[in-house]
């Protein structure tokens, strides 16, 4: 359990904006959860304000944080949208993180490669932890390239759906991401309703045998025999 991931840092006066760039808190998280990591908190995920002299010494009434949301509510890019697309990618390994076994082996120097498994499915993470220079490594016979520090989430070990050092396509992961997510639901869903449906054929020819089943009878006492 992570309690205080920093996004940012206090300001003070006269000083300059605190940023910790979010390629870094985004190559953290991911190898928290590959680590088997269960919790992650942002402090901050949406910045504040302290008014009047309740901020500290030297320290400016804008709580902002460099946080992914602003002290007003606003969206800080590329910060927001790159953590979103991260979670999004983790929610998908949501089944096997929690239930799943794990299992990590060596796939080149400074690479790793994790695999959680659960019920017949998997989930992967990639990781290099060379600081300067980028990894091309075979994984399960598919080939993947890793910018230096940073992490590859592939919910079925086969195709990344993100990396947490591309932060310019960060839009386009969490589209991807995304995109995969609801495919997965979509499937869930139709196997539900293929079940429904089957429950209710089973059900209506049952009705229909107890129909056929059922014994006759004839009330003979209300019948005048007339010549």
């Amino acid at each position: 359990m992570w309690t205080e991931n920093w996004t940012g840092w206090y300001k003070n006066w006269g000083g300059k904006d605190p940023s910790r760039p979010v390629g870094d808190i985004a190559y953290a998280v991911a190898l928290f959860f590959q680590s088997g990591g269960t919790l992650t908190n942002y402090y901050m995920y949406h910045g504040g304000t302290n008014f009047g002299r309740t901020s500290g010494i030297y320290i400016t009434t804008s709580y902002n944080y460099d946080a992914p949301l602003d002290e007003y509510g606003n969206l800080r890019q590329p910060k927001w949208g790159h953590l979103k697309g991260l979670h999004t990618a983790i929610i998908m390994l949501k089944k096997v993180l929690t239930e799943g076994n794990v299992s990590t082996t060596n796939v080149g120097v400074g690479v790793n490669a994790t695999i959680y498994s659960a019920n017949g499915t998997s989930g992967c993470f990639l990781s290099n932890k060379n600081a300067t220079s980028s990894a091309t490594v075979t994984f399960q016979g598919n080939q993947y390239c890793l910018p230096a520090w940073s992490v590859s989430i592939l919910p079925d070990c086969k195709k990344e759906v993100y990396n947490t050092a591309k932060v310019r396509s960060n839009l386009d992961q969490a589209k991807t991401a995304l995109e995969a997510l609801i495919k997965r639901e979509e499937k869930k869903r139709e196997v539900m309703e293929s079940e429904v449906s089957l429950q209710r054929i089973q059900m209506k020819y049952t009705d229909l045998h107890n129909l056929l089943c059922l014994p006759y009878r004839f009330d003979l006492s209300s019948i005048t025999l007339t010549s």
